[in-house]
């Protein structure tokens, strides 16, 4: 809330109520709308001042939400309690008014001063006629002057002083600028090794050409195709060139203009002026250009801020250009590709580290890696690779006769076996045919080959059609080949142990044939046949670096590990009461309908087509030229040419132009406020347009349109009540919640209360850093993490399927430390997630090293793609509430008494930044103005001041209970007043 223009109605507890209605009528017992000890606020009284004070808003312009209407009249009702308590406690305390200034008081009422000036004879006349009532009336206007004088003295006592509040005035109005070069851990993934800025610049000058800019050109462009062709002109061949001659006579005197001295805006105004930033490259023109590479030369010729000495073709019409800025070929700077070669590196190290360490493993031990190894001959007989010659109908007949059964059936109705004639499954037996002997003769294949080995003898020709292998030396359990093939014959060579002799097995593909030629004792492998070796021992150097670690980090601190707090609480369920007891009128269930119409009717919906004509710059010449090109096509549309044809050649809205501009189905809220104000007033066959709105001019056409349909409540009156009786149940379980919990103040009357009412209460453990897995219970959590032993949390919570919770701490522990053998998973995972600290601070140390070198901080930054540059950043005096991080707070803006640590142009070393570290420096620090340290000083003072109010009219209101008599006002809660060290808007 703006603490400026804070809630009318709070703000007017001091506002006297007139007492001299008590002159006008004689005392009778009213209905009241609540009562504060033993004072009544009666429903006359209220409604008056609420009336009153709605008409003082509504003169003063003050906007409202309707939204919001319920809760003002809440605040109003709360603001004459507040009144009622001042009056009640100013008796107790001993603030009085005399008579006299009672008198004086109301001398001043309208009813004794109208027009303002006192008028005497009235004064006497009415002392005299009614004393009793007169008397009434000063009593009453001293009981509300001492009222006021007991506010004001709070006031007074609760404003903080004047120091503070221009300490934290200054504090929060200070801004500065910074720039900094920061080292996210995110960045650092810690399981490879982070490239060193030596392998960065060594890259840059290493790969020039990698980073070779072509020319490139910012232009501005004036489009002359205004008024654009006819249909008719598109037709004639001879009318579209004398068109295109026109525009062309019209770009020429653009230029004309040009180099008489005018500005390239005032002399294409009227074109709607220059479309900015279009870039281009020697190769890469927009798709609306043409001509050929002599037409397109002249753009990377000029000279900056140059128009182009002659138009240039387009799409239709012409094109006038001012080149505003060109770029030479160049080699991008170190720090424009900084942050991309850095990326690279990074992801060749991810790929790569693994086998860079297991080279550099295997050339340490691969001396002894010696080891006992076979030459192996294999063939793998893929029946796939079985090439067949088309069958002969002498084969498959064989084939089918040979498999009869299989295409034979039981019939029931004659008793007999039915085979199906060949001729009905020709096409399957072929295929088996085919299947059966690719099987057959692989098997045969393997099999001559497999005899052959085995009886000592080779067999070139077969050995050549099958693809035999011969591997190099082999270790024991070593990959023969890659492969599927491969991996079969690996898993059965080494399945009894050493291999010996020729075999032959089948595999998922066909057959293996291998045979071992030799043994060789003392070989040694290469790096690919141990490299799973390799990796395996790797990876167990790791794993045992990591336990060291992590045991490390357990003996540093257990408490860590363990050790939190633990609560012990328990929940009191305010259920809600079934719907069936929920009494309802129908009177009620026929307000709750016309109050939710939207719930229950289906919605206004209506389908528009449209062009939009976007301007093609920011200037009234632009948006003028866009609408004369709407109302020409508004204008074509109306004369019979297709509004689908129209909106696929010149609509601006890519989305849409291909369909006919037809946008589809919409509800209300859906577009632009003036679009659909617009669209909703059509109806089926309606053109409109041109319709401005903030992208453009709109021609709109609609193609259909269903009005709203509510229904009737006869319909959907079970429905209704069923919702009503929802919100009324939720209303009895909370206003029973509400009451409750004033009544509780300890764990025991909490049991107490649950016994009478028959409530359930649950008890629940739950040490502090034990996730809940409900995102819905974090506020929860948080709040019940505040509580000490005894306490009750001072709100219900609402329960979805359960009512409202009573929640209360039993108890608060303390988890004692857990054994190495519990808190061993919980280290490894601690230490593997500082990583990316650990190789951040790695980078730290090194980027201090080149700082000790003379690397200046812009120097480091360059190699970082630059020093990130800062918003104007804002001062707050309470480091939680500040979205700085507190290291940059405290160095540009100070903490408490300390002076900040920066000065302007100072360089910070390296401090904690969220998520990781930076260097800063100060680039600016502006102090404020006197004049806006005096305005938040005053919302600081009214945010103090309401707040500590508020904690005394609570205490006020145990003292003299408040009793809403008013269900519904009843109903509305009042939010509590900002925190008092919450920063204003």
């Amino acid at each position: 809330m703006n603490l400026r223009n804070a809630s009318v109605v709070m703000g007017s507890v001091l506002v006297l109520a007139s007492a001299v209605p008590l002159l006008a009528q004689a005392p009778a017992t009213k209905e009241a709308v609540a009562t504060v000890g033993g004072l009544r606020i009666e429903r006359d009284e209220y409604e008056t001042r609420l009336a009153n004070l709605r008409a003082q808003m509504s003169q003063r312009g003050t906007a409202r939400p309707e939204a919001m209407d319920d809760l003002f009249r809440r605040q109003v009702l709360e603001t004459m309690i507040r009144l009622r308590i001042l009056t009640l406690e100013a008796k107790r305390t001993g603030v009085t008014a005399t008579t006299a200034e009672a008198e004086s008081v109301l001398k001043a009422d309208a009813f004794f001063s109208p027009n303002g000036t006192f008028d005497a004879d009235r004064w006497r006349l009415t002392r005299m006629s009614q004393p009793g009532r007169f008397q009434s009336a000063v009593a009453s206007a001293g009981e509300q002057l001492a009222a006021r004088r007991l506010n004001d003295r709070l006031e007074q006592r609760f404003r903080p002083s004047e120091t503070e509040l221009r300490s934290r005035a200054v504090r929060q109005l200070r801004t500065a600028v910074t720039e900094d070069l920061s080292l996210r851990t995110a960045d650092f993934d810690g399981r490879y090794p982070e490239p060193r800025e030596s392998d960065l610049l060594a890259y840059y000058r290493a790969n020039p050409e990698e980073f070779r800019r072509p020319s490139r050109a910012t232009l501005s462009v004036v489009f002359v195709n205004d008024p654009p062709p006819t249909e008719a002109d598109r037709r004639v061949p001879e009318r579209m060139a004398a068109w295109t001659q026109r525009m062309r006579g019209v770009a020429d005197s653009v230029i004309a203009a040009v180099r008489r001295g005018a500005t390239l805006e005032d002399a294409s105004a009227s074109l709607g002026g220059p479309r900015p930033d279009v870039t281009v490259l020697p190769g890469n023109f927009p798709g609306y250009w043409r001509g050929d590479v002599t037409d397109r030369s002249p753009v990377f010729k000029a000279r900056d801020g140059q128009v182009l000495e002659q138009a240039l073709p387009a799409n239709e019409g012409w094109l006038v250009v001012r080149v505003d800025r060109l770029e030479p070929t160049h080699i991008a700077p170190l720090q424009s590709v900084a942050p991309s070669i850095r990326k690279a590196l990074r992801e060749d190290s991810r790929l790569h580290h693994d086998e860079r360490d297991q080279r550099a493993l295997y050339a340490q031990v691969r001396d002894s890696l010696a080891t006992t190894a076979w030459v192996i001959r294999w063939a793998a007989v893929d029946t796939s690779d079985v090439r067949l010659s088309e069958p002969s109908l002498a084969e498959l007949d064989r084939w089918y006769r040979g498999h009869l059964a299989d295409f034979s059936t039981f019939d029931a109705a004659t008793g007999t076996i039915r085979a199906q004639p060949f001729d009905e499954v020709r096409e399957e037996v072929r295929v088996r045919w085919r299947r059966d002997t690719r099987v057959l003769t692989a098997r045969t294949q393997a099999d001559d080959l497999y005899r052959a080995w085995n009886a000592g003898r080779r067999a070139p020709a077969l050995e050549l059609a099958l693809r035999v292998r011969e591997s190099q030396p082999i270790p024991m359990r070593a990959p023969v080949d890659t492969g599927f093939a491969g991996g079969a014959l690996s898993d059965a060579l080494w399945r009894g142990g050493e291999p010996t002799g020729t075999r032959i097995q089948p595999y998922g593909r066909g057959f293996l044939v291998w045979q071992v030629v030799r043994r060789v004792d003392g070989h040694v492998p290469s790096f690919e046949q141990v490299q799973p070796a390799l990796a395996r021992r790797i990876a167990d150097v790791q794993r045992a670096s990591e336990e060291r670690g992590a045991r490390e980090l357990y003996e540093r601190d257990p408490r860590r590990f363990g050790g939190g707090k633990v609560y012990h609480f328990s929940r009191m369920v305010v259920p809600w009461p079934a719907l069936d007891q929920v009494e309802l009128t129908r009177e009620q269930v026929e307000r709750w309908h016309r109050r939710n119409l939207d719930k229950y009717a289906a919605q206004e919906l209506v389908r528009i087509k449209h062009i939009l004509i976007e301007p093609i710059a920011k200037t009234t010449a632009a948006d003028r030229a866009a609408r004369a090109r709407a109302d020409s096509l508004l204008a074509r549309i109306r004369a019979g040419e297709s509004f689908d044809a129209l909106a696929a050649r010149f609509s601006d809205d890519p989305a849409t132009k291909d369909k006919g501009g037809d946008i589809g189905v919409f509800a209300r809220g859906a577009m632009l406020q003036e679009f659909e104000d617009v669209a909703f007033s059509m109806r089926e066959g309606d053109l409109r347009g041109p319709v401005r709105t903030e992208v453009g001019w709109h021609i709109m056409q609609c193609t259909e349109y269903v009005p709203e349909y509510v229904q009737p409540l006869t319909l959907v009156y079970t429905i209704v009540a069923s919702d009503l009786a929802k919100v009324e149940a939720d209303t009895i379980a909370m206003l029973r919640a509400d009451s409750l919990i004033r009544h509780i103040r300890t764990a025991a009357q909490g049991r107490a209360i649950a016994e009478r009412h028959g409530f359930q209460v649950i008890t629940y453990v739950k040490p502090v850093d034990e996730p809940h897995g409900n995102a819905r219970l974090d506020e929860y959590f948080d709040i019940l993490h505040t509580l000490r032993t005894g306490e009750v949390m001072s709100k219900p919570w609402i329960a979805r399927g359960e009512g409202y919770w009573i929640t209360w701490v039993d108890s608060v522990t303390t988890a004692g430390p857990p054994a190495w053998s519990a808190a061993q998973g919980a280290a490894l995972n601690l230490f593997r997630e500082g990583a990316g600290e650990r190789a951040m601070l790695a980078k730290v140390a090194e980027l201090d090293s080149l700082a000790t070198q003379g690397w200046s901080l812009d120097s480091l930054g360059v190699l970082w793609g630059g020093l990130a540059r800062s918003k104007r950043i804002l001062g707050r005096d309470r480091p939680e509430e500040s979205n700085l991080p507190a290291a940059l707070d405290s160095l540009v803006f100070g903490r408490g008494n300390a002076a900040a640590a920066l000065a302007q142009g100072q360089e910070s070393g390296w401090v904690r930044w969220p998520g990781g570290v930076a260097r800063v420096r100060l680039q600016e620090r502006q102090e404020p103005s006197p004049e806006m340290v005096r305005e938040r000083m005053g919302d600081l003072a009214r945010i103090a001041i309401e707040r500590r109010m508020y904690g005394w009219f609570q205490d006020a209101k145990r003292r003299h209970p408040v009793n809403i008599l008013d269900r519904s006002l009843r109903a509305i809660p009042i939010p509590e007043p900002p925190d008092e060290d919450e920063t204003p808007k």
